[in-house]
């Protein structure tokens, strides 16, 4: 056992179902995001990164979703539903045209998604610390979700300074 009480137990895998469901909202608003982004750039290096990067997302869903089931608790559906909704709100804001999509609209998405695979870091680091104490975690992969995770940020980063060039020159 690991000293602590049943009552412990249970507010700890109620918090772990809460935040999971937490980055399991995140993940849908960061699929929907990037989907857009692919549709307004589905050509070249970037296109090419966004569309592994969604079937990356894809997999880290799953395994966020099975993570959950580990601890007892079931998607908050309400949740993703309010993170969708924000996402699709968050493109209402003013892009430097009337309608449509700007070579300021990339940027701000690039940098919503490297914001959202920062969480993503964060929130592989944090289960590692989790492992600690809570054996159910030992069979994920976390050095490799993790290093994809960072390989994830380096390239949207690129991409990200890439758009801010593009939107920013003369």
């Amino acid at each position: 056992m690991d000293g602590r009480t049943e009552e412990e137990r249970r507010l700890a895998d109620h918090r772990m179902t809460i935040y999971l469901n937490d980055h399991l909202a995140g993940s849908v608003a960061m699929r929907e995001l990037a989907g857009r982004c692919l549709r307004e750039n589905p050509d070249g290096p970037l296109g090419e990164f966004l569309r592994s990067f969604q079937g990356e997302l894809e997999e880290e869903h799953k395994v966020l979703r099975g993570v959950l089931e580990l601890f007892g608790g079931i998607e908050d559906l309400a949740k993703e539903a309010a993170a969708w909704v924000a996402e699709k709100l968050g493109r209402l804001k003013l892009n430097g045209q009337l309608t449509g999509y700007s070579a300021l609209s990339r940027l701000e998405e690039l940098e919503a998604l490297v914001l959202g695979i920062r969480g993503k870091m964060a929130l592989f680091a944090s289960l590692e610390e989790a492992i600690r104490t809570d054996a159910r975690l030992g069979h994920l992969d976390l050095p490799a979700l993790q290093e994809r995770a960072r390989r994830q940020h380096e390239e949207a980063e690129r991409h990200r300074r890439e758009a801010a060039r593009l939107a920013f020159s003369r």
